[in-house]
């Protein structure tokens, strides 16, 4: 059926990527007889799009009799992914309507792009057209704010969150403690951090990191042991945080206790 056709399409694309087994089901669709059904069409559009395969992604683009929103914004997510951020803003354009996760994946494709201020623009265009932003997009809103040291634009997005009623879930609490961090005001990072309900390996290592590069060694290191408290396991960045924090408070022995403990 066209449903579980779309399951393993989903599957295969932000599953595990394999393109060649999409392939073989974007084979078995064609002699199915299920299309043209535009579940389907945009399951295959975004699953060439996730393996990077954009000229599939085109190539049934183009077959397309009906479009909606959604295959216009796979399309445009995957040229976001590649890094081909002008062809994707050319796209988003010429698109005959726009929605939350279309604007956000243009605006996440400039923030993966190290373009910071045209992610910020983009944003400001989005509030513009009076479509509301969502969780995913403040996470790319933030870290283009992190990126460049622009802290009252971040502060400013903390409340429009507010005024939205946009949930602070654990990847917009550790993009906001990477943003204070970044920008030097880790007071405001560790209130994030005491306001989180739900912590990660990623939330712990954004604060150790933060604590060490703005001078707290010992703070970081306590932090580093209330982590293995709680059972998070660290991993190669939670170290590089807590050797930063021996280096700025100068306990060399302490560092290299921990180096051994890697």
């Amino acid at each position: 059926t066209p449903v579980t056709y779309v399951s393993v399409l989903s599957a295969c694309g932000k599953g595990t990527r394999d393109v060649l087994l999409g392939m073989q089901v974007h084979g078995r669709v064609v002699v199915s007889g299920v299309l043209p059904d535009l579940r389907v069409e945009n399951a295959l559009v975004d699953m060439y799009a996730e393996c990077a395969d954009m000229d599939s992604a085109w190539k049934v683009f183009h077959g397309m009799q009906v479009r909606s929103v959604v295959s216009w914004t796979s399309l445009l997510s995957g040229l976001a992914m590649l890094g081909q951020v002008d062809e994707a803003r050319d796209l988003f354009d010429r698109m005959p309507e726009r929605d939350t996760v279309s604007w956000t994946a243009m605006i996440d494709g400039y923030v993966r792009a190290a373009r910071f201020r045209e992610a910020l623009e983009m944003f400001r265009e989005m509030q513009y057209s009076n479509v509301s932003a969502d969780e995913f997009t403040m996470v790319s809103v933030i870290t283009a704010c992190a990126q460049l040291g622009a802290l009252e634009m971040g502060e400013w997005v903390r409340v429009y969150m507010s005024r939205q009623g946009i949930k602070m879930d654990a990847f917009v609490g550790n993009a906001l403690i990477d943003m204070y961090s970044k920008c030097g005001s880790i007071e405001r990072a560790l209130d994030v951090f005491k306001g989180m309900h739900h912590r990660d390996k990623f939330t712990w290592t954004a604060i150790i990191l933060g604590l060490a590069v703005n001078g707290y060694g010992e703070e970081a290191i306590e932090m580093f042991h209330r982590m293995i408290g709680v059972s998070e396991t660290p991993d190669e960045v939670t170290f590089i945080g807590v050797l930063t924090a021996c280096t700025h408070a100068g306990l060399v022995d302490k560092g290299r206790e921990f180096f051994l403990s890697m």
